[in-house]
């Protein structure tokens, strides 16, 4: 049997898409090396990228699509993937700062009043850190999501 290309009769077929990956901890590498690539709803590389899944089996990201001039163009989105790129670099390394803090020494308590210090903080990108502790639940209960690895 050949294998045959499927037609791209997706309905919005013209309409050109950049892929953004989930901002989870979770996410492979694999799917983080796709950020910011460029297709057409419903082509071959549209299916490939739909159907990836991150570890711990959420969808691995969306697509947005993109106007004439390559630009975001969706009601939902205030910004251009540049400033995407950067508010999911800040959360990326708020989540390494928060693993520093609880595969570190020290007790609980310790571990919650240096999560709250992080929370204070402002990434590089210039994305409050208080903003991604509160979208968490705040210091305890991220604490609590935290898996401690055995030494």
């Amino acid at each position: 049997m050949t294998d045959r290309i499927i037609e791209n009769d997706h309905p919005f077929a013209n309409v050109r898409v950049c892929f953004v990956p989930r901002a989870v901890a979770a996410n492979t590498l694999g799917n983080l090396r796709l950020v910011g690539t460029m297709c057409s709803y419903g082509d071959l590389e549209f299916r490939r990228i739909k159907e990836l899944k991150c570890d711990l089996y959420y969808p691995a990201g969306d697509f947005l699509p993109l106007d004439d001039k390559g630009n975001i163009n969706s009601i939902h989105t205030w910004t251009d993937i540049g400033q995407m790129d950067y508010a999911f670099n800040d959360y990326l390394n708020f989540l390494m700062d928060l693993r520093r803090i609880y595969e570190g020494d020290g007790s609980r308590f310790q571990k919650i009043e240096a999560i709250k210090a992080l929370g204070e903080g402002t990434g590089r990108q210039g994305h409050s850190h208080s903003v991604f502790l509160e979208r968490h639940g705040g210091a305890l209960k991220l604490l609590a999501k935290c898996p401690a690895r055995k030494k």
